[in-house]
């Protein structure tokens, strides 16, 4: 729909002026001041108010070096004739100037301010004034033609109409300047501002807000071919829309300057879809207004536009239908929003420097992205999902924010495309990870491609740090267990495209040593050396997934213990027990013992992870009840706790692109304590030979702690464990043989530990116990001397051990288990001794090693100590 324009107005005012009558001053229906006015510079009485029901303005300045002045004023125009136009203040040539006032216009095409040139230069300025227009088309301020001005400051338009205007500058040297004002429209089809034909709009810190359907914000078009309009917003100003563009460009060039300053767009009141900018031919938009007598406005092109932000938030999609649009984002503005090209419509370039931002909200094209700032693609959502942008150059470097679903190839993602051109520079990728659980990739995920010739620079991309899961040591990204590498070309893909890959790598093997060359005596024909064989390729796997096991191991493995870890064997206390009472004597007693040890050589089932773990212990206990069984027999039950703490280092060997390889580090940590009860049963409770029970249920809580190049994460782990068992001590050799006092002591055990933790979080990768329940079976022979009268009283013991686990310790890293390296059967030798200080105090103590299959070793040592009365 095209609206009534008012610049052809001249020659009908004219006509209607002179059938206007004048009236004394009062309550006025009019002032007009002319050259043939007694008064040429008339000043309005304060309070004044100007009624006027005629047709024509309420005040007209006609002639180069005329004027009216008020303050205080009150003006209401309204003709009450459907096609005759009123007005409040209409400047043709001179000046109007009013101060503290309102402008009331009713009439329909009615005009609240109008400064026109065709009588000369025309100038109005406003300060602190109310310009209010009722009527359909009206205009609250218009400056037309050359040298025609309009000034508000700290003024306000508020218009009612449908296809109604704020402000209106046309015609090349209009000038319309806002500051520390407010514009508002409130009808279908409305505009904050227009500029037409190489008029100038200058706003500064003035406010534009446009409610109804299809209303704009501020529209710049053409008339006439040639025409290069000006729009510049400074100081805060802002532009809110809420079902139109804020910004048209129809028909010739275009320049829109913002500094501090803010543009929200809106389509039906949401800001999601809204219009930035948007370009086209004068003759596609709708609702422009056309020269008088014309049905439709002239079809004229659009050139070139420019879009330049100075610390300026923008927020709306920029479609261009027509001409190129260069933008210019500076001084740490951001767009939010699309780029659109569209019937020939280009998007020539968009430069943002280091301190500016561009949120990409949906596919978008252009030619040239010259990136010194951030790119950051809007993350997916209900209304919105991956985003593709396509650019014919990508240059500068910068720092390029995409979404990820991190899984395996079929992983959707958001991705930059050159298409035709070239990536130069050093720009940073930051990967945001959208939900990914991790997968292993075959060619990878493709977030840079090129099309028809594209190409890129072989250092065109990295990785940035601030990527989910980034390790810095390694340049991966890690995801539940995952290493993901950025690669140029993939695993086979297109050569200068860029993917994200988490397939196993070869690494180059290390390069021969070079063979010196020498003069040979005789002639022997040389042979080949031998082919290196190839390395075999692995999976990457984070470290953290050791670094779980470890605490989850450290947890179980704390105060599990065996009936002599607890108290010493008696019979090799240097002193036999009492046993001249009938059925003996029994002694209750209390215990400690303090354990240090060192685990080293587990490894995880994929990839290349080891685990060494050290840890230490201090428990405690006493028997609460001691009573006699079955002759010589008695049962011992008591009460124990413990403190234990340990610290696990996880190392993974990462390869890399190129054949290279990193070396990345995960710390675990974890401490707490235990509470427990346990009961024996001795056959013989005074010399301890013969058949022995055992049996202990302990609870421990834990606080666990990962570190790592992702970050801490802290959780909280309990341990459930009971064991049982059973052993018998007995002397098989003959009594005064050399091997006569030795006590042989065969035993077996079954335990069994619940571990129960929260999961522990580092950057998206969550981490929870992957098999909770474990078995673990001892099975040894325990060799010691047997007490006698007079001997000394600290006698040496031996002890080996078969130790086998039924189940293997993983860790759930999402939906991924990582499970340790199978390594279920150790062989442990302990060497220590036992010795009496006292009658009452014992003592014992003892080293050990074990070796397990597939590399797994160890080394401790225990002192412990009971006293018994």
């Amino acid at each position: 729909m095209s609206r009534y324009s008012p610049f052809l107005m001249p020659g009908l005012l004219g006509a209607v002026l002179v059938t206007l009558p004048l009236v004394s001053r009062g309550n006025e229906v009019m002032v007009i001041v002319n050259d043939r006015s007694p008064d040429r510079h008339r000043v309005l009485l304060p309070g004044e108010s100007i009624l006027h029901g005629g047709l024509g303005p309420a005040i007209l300045v006609r002639g180069r070096d005329n004027s009216v002045t008020g303050s205080n004023i009150t003006i209401v125009s309204d003709s009450g004739a459907p096609n005759a136009p009123g007005g409040g203040v209409v400047v043709q040539g001179g000046a109007a100037t009013l101060r503290d006032s309102t402008v009331t216009v009713h009439d329909n095409d009615g005009l609240g301010l109008n400064a026109n040139s065709s009588n000369g230069p025309a100038r109005i300025d406003v300060t602190g004034v109310a310009v209010e227009t009722f009527g359909n088309g009206g205009i609250g301020a218009l400056a037309n033609g050359a040298d025609a001005r309009v000034e508000l400051i700290n003024s306000s338009i508020l218009t009612h109409g449908t296809y109604a205007s704020g402000l209106l500058a046309m015609r090349e040297g209009a000038r319309i300047s806002a500051a520390d004002s407010r514009i508002v429209t409130e009808a279908p089809g409305t505009a904050g501002a227009e500029v037409v034909d190489t008029g100038v709009l200058d706003l500064s810190n003035t406010q534009i807000a446009v409610t109804g359907a299809r209303a704009r914000g501020i529209a710049s078009y053409a008339s006439v071919a040639g025409s290069r309009s000006s729009i510049t917003l400074s100081r805060g100003s802002r532009v809110d829309t809420q079902d139109g563009e804020a910004l048209l460009a129809a028909g010739g060039d275009h320049v829109f300057t913002l500094d501090s300053s803010d543009i929200t767009a809106r389509a039906g009141g949401a800001v999601d879809g809204g219009l930035l900018l948007r370009s086209q031919s004068s003759g596609d938009a709708i609702d422009l207004r056309t020269p008088s007598g014309s049905a439709t406005s002239p079809d004229i092109a659009t050139g070139r536009i420019q879009l330049n932000a100075a610390a300026s938030r923008l927020h709306g999609d920029v479609l261009i239908e027509s001409g190129s649009a260069d933008i210019t984002l500076g001084r740490g503005s951001v767009l939010t929003g699309a780029l659109i090209e569209r019937g020939g419509g280009r998007v020539n370039r968009l430069a943002l420097d280091a301190s500016s931002v561009w949120n990409v909200r949906a596919d978008s094209s252009l030619a040239v992205l010259d990136n010194a700032g951030t790119v950051a693609f809007v993350a997916p959502g209900a209304k919105g999902g991956f985003k593709t942008l396509t650019v014919n150059q990508y240059i500068d470097g910068g720092l390029l924010v995409l979404n990820t679903r991190l899984g395996d190839d079929a992983s959707p993602t958001d991705r930059l495309v050159i298409d035709g051109g070239s990536a130069t520079g050093r720009a940073s990728l930051r990967i945001i990870n959208a939900g990914g659980s991790g997968a292993q990739t075959t060619q990878g995920i493709r977030v840079v491609q090129t099309l028809h010739g594209g190409t890129t620079a072989p250092d065109a991309f990295r990785l940035d740090a601030g990527s989910t899961g980034f390790r810095q040591s390694a340049g991966t990204l890690a995801v539940n267990g995952y290493e993901y590498s950025l690669v140029r070309g993939g695993q086979g893909g297109a050569a200068p495209d860029w993917y994200l890959t988490s397939a196993p790598y070869t690494p180059a093997p290390p390069a021969p040593a070079q063979r010196q060359e020498m003069t040979p005596q005789l002639a022997v024909q040389p042979q080949a050396p031998a082919s290196r064989p190839a390395a075999a390729p692995w999976r990457n796997v984070s470290p953290e997934s050791g670094a779980y096991i470890g605490n989850q191991l450290a947890s179980a493995a704390f105060f599990t213990h065996g009936l002599h870890d607890r108290v010493p064997s008696c019979g090799a206390c240097g002193e036999a027990r009492d046993a001249s009472a009938e059925g003996g004597a029994s002694y209750r007693g209390i215990w400690t013992r303090v354990q240090g040890r060192q685990d080293s050589g587990l490894r995880m089932a994929e990839g290349r992870v080891g685990i060494e773990r050290s840890s230490q212990i201090v428990q405690l206990g006493g028997d609460l009840l001691t009573a006699p069984l079955g002759g010589k027999g008695a049962v011992h039950l008591g009460l124990m706790g413990g403190y234990g703490s340990a610290r696990s280092t996880s190392t993974s060997s990462l390869a890399l692109p190129g054949g290279a390889t990193a070396q990345a580090r995960a710390r675990g940590k974890v401490s707490g304590y235990s509470a427990g009860v346990y009961g024996t049963y001795y056959q013989d409770d005074a010399s301890r030979m013969g058949a022995y029970a055992d049996g202990w249920l302990q609870y421990g809580r834990f606080n666990n702690r990962i570190d790592s190049e992702l970050g801490s994460a802290r959780y909280d782990s309990t341990v459930w464990s009971a064991s049982a068992e059973t052993g018998y001590a007995l002397q098989p050799f003959a009594e005064r043989s050399p091997l006569g006092p030795l006590v042989v002591e065969p035993h077996v055990q079954l335990v069994y530990s619940h571990y129960d933790a929260q999961d522990a979080v580092l950057q998206g990768t969550r981490m929870g116990e992957g098999n909770p329940g474990a078995w673990d079976a001892h099975a040894g022979v325990r060799m010691y001397p047997a007490a006698i009268a007079g001997a000394p009283a600290v006698r040496p013991f031996m002890e080996l051990d078969w130790l086998h686990r039924f189940n293997t310790p993983s860790v759930r890293m999402g939906p991924n288990t990582l499970a340790a390296a199978s390594s279920r059967d150790r062989l442990e030798l302990t060497l220590g001794a036992e010795g009496r200080i006292s009658h009452r105090l014992l003592v014992a103590g003892h080293v050990f090693g074990y070796e397990g299959r597939g590399g797994q070793h160890g080394y401790g040592g225990m002192v412990d100590a009971g006293y018994r009365w």
